[in-house]
């Protein structure tokens, strides 16, 4: 028989990847309708299928180019190569599958599937591709628009539900410094804070020598900012998103008639998977790129977390970053539109989170020559994606000095991005009437103790993080020496809005501590459920 034209080994390339994108569809809904947790844009109906008709474009492209190149007929490797595909990104979505038995089983079915092509029967099947790839496509392109424009009629809505605000009610902007702490040690001098750009606009306002996260890792502590309740109290774990148990400070200044945005990099635990888009008008997490197309695809999220294909070619970088600077951004553009009513915008800087990287290096190799081997990738559709230099605690003296620097250096890249967002409103004039509060989530270990990251004890490193409020009602050069426990954001948030009364939230305002009425409390920080990799 004819070889079958490149032109059509093509098309059903993009057949099946349109075929392997829907299966890919139907398992997320799969799992979202049973409550699983699942790290996907909403945008991922088209983005698996776009990311799969690459992958199974580029593998036929090969195929025609050595077949070429042989003088062979590229028709049976081609249906072998197609065959083995629609089971690896099928098979790939089920992570608790060992890859190698699913490569083998692909390589059974890529046999079989390379022997139809030479039954007469089977190659009229193609006359069935180009109709059924265009309804594939147009259904693909169908659930996309769908939950997009859902989205926008869901945020018009929420809008339109506002009441009148109270008069001359000021704006209130959340900036939270994922995984920034305070100083380089509890004790250090000024000089060597995380955060020097930011400590001088806090002259403008009241600053915080000892605030202290309610847990050492992102879910839980964004959830206590928000409900004002102990991390003990809340449903949000590693295993569960924030539920709907206790009202938010978003839900409760919406119904104040502010409105509501969040802009998010923290792609693991800030998403609207976490629970913590709740009350948000509008919020913003996963971007539309190149990277994220990859993630949503099962090859995609294998290939990103893969290992030895990392440490091959030297990048190590997130496939989705969405730095300080992108974040600014989104939201200074969002702002611009907004001057018919206040705003409540909670923002989440994600550049001194690992992985970060010396000076003069992005997202390749930390450690010159055989060290770079240390790099772990923790990627899938239900752990998000991440990178971290594995067994720190093996680390010489040396590596650990250099893996300090690349912390604070991504720290500092975090508040130079937030001083020059606060320039930019100064710049418009919105200033004056915003309540700024800026913190960090949690903190990071570099090596006191023995201990790395976060998520694994309640050491001081882990908790002690900047606070900073500047604003109305806020009288510049405050300064609180004593403890305090950013549980207690909500609470005062409300109290200086002159919205306290009715309020959900528990806990106390940090407002007393300037306006006289405030007194000592005891501070509590939760770790449930750590990270015990680093034990011993």
């Amino acid at each position: 028989m004819p070889p079958a034209s490149a032109g059509r080994l093509l098309l059903l390339a993009v057949w099946s990847g349109l075929v392997a994108g829907l299966a890919e569809i139907a398992l997320v809904q799969t799992a979202l309708r049973a409550d699983i947790q699942v790290r996907l844009s909403a945008d991922y109906v088209w983005m698996a299928s776009v990311a799969n008709v690459a992958f199974a474009v580029t593998a036929v492209a090969t195929v025609l180019a050595v077949c070429r190149l042989k003088g062979r007929d590229p028709t049976p490797p081609s249906l072998a190569v197609l065959g083995g595909l629609l089971v690896v990104m099928v098979a790939f979505y089920l992570e608790s599958l060992h890859k190698g038995a699913v490569l083998l089983l692909a390589a059974g079915i890529g046999a079989q599937a390379a022997r139809l092509a030479r039954f007469r029967p089977a190659r009229r099947l193609f006359t069935l591709v180009a109709p059924t790839a265009v309804v594939m496509a147009g259904l693909v392109g169908y659930l996309g628009l769908s939950l997009r424009r859902t989205e926008s009629r869901r945020e018009a809505a929420a809008r339109a539900a506002l009441p009148a605000p109270p008069a001359g009610a000021p704006n209130v902007l959340l900036l939270i410094l994922d995984t920034v702490r305070r100083q380089a040690a509890w004790d250090a001098s000024p000089a060597r804070s995380t955060t020097p750009a930011l400590d001088s606009f806090a002259t403008r306002g009241a600053s915080f020598d000892r605030a202290i996260a309610p847990a050492p890792w992102t879910l839980p502590s964004h959830a206590s900012f928000f409900t004002g309740r102990l991390p003990r109290e809340l449903s949000a774990s590693l295993a569960a998103p924030l539920d709907g148990r206790y009202p938010t400070l978003a839900e409760y200044l919406a119904s104040k008639g502010y409105l509501t945005a969040g802009f998010v990099a923290n792609l693991s635990f800030a998403t609207r998977a976490s629970g913590l888009a709740r009350g948000f008008a509008h919020y913003e997490d996963y971007p539309v790129g190149v990277g994220q197309t990859l993630m949503s695809s099962s090859i995609g999220r294998a290939l990103v977390g893969a290992g030895w294909l990392r440490r091959l070619v030297g990048w190590h970088e997130l496939p989705s970053r969405r730095t300080a600077g992108h974040i600014a951004a989104d939201f200074l553009a969002w702002q611009r539109s907004q001057q018919d009513r206040p705003y409540f915008a909670f923002l989440n800087f994600f550049d001194a989170h690992e992985p970060y990287f010396p000076a003069g290096r992005s997202g390749s190799s930390l450690w010159p020559g055989p060290r770079w081997t240390r790099y772990e990738h923790v990627v899938g559709l239900f752990a998000g994606a991440n990178a971290e230099v594995a067994e720190k605690w093996t680390l010489t003296p040396t590596e650990v000095e250099t893996h300090s620097a690349a912390y604070f250096l991504a720290a500092s890249r975090a508040d130079l991005e937030a001083s020059r967002l606060l320039g930019e409103l100064d710049r418009r004039g919105a200033l004056d009437n915003t309540l700024v509060i800026i913190a960090g989530d949690h903190g990071e270990q570099l090596g006191e103790r023995q201990r790395f990251g976060h998520l694994n004890s309640l050491y001081l490193p882990a908790l002690h993080v900047p606070l900073i409020m500047v604003g109305p009602r806020v009288p510049s050069e405050a300064k609180v020496a004593g403890a305090v426990s950013l549980r207690d954001l909500p609470a005062t948030v409300v109290d200086i809005l002159g919205l306290s009364a009715g309020a959900p939230f528990p806990g106390r305002s940090l407002a007393g501590h300037w306006t006289g009425v405030g007194r000592a409390d005891t501070v509590f920080a939760v770790l449930q459920g750590g990270y015990a990799r680093q034990a011993r």
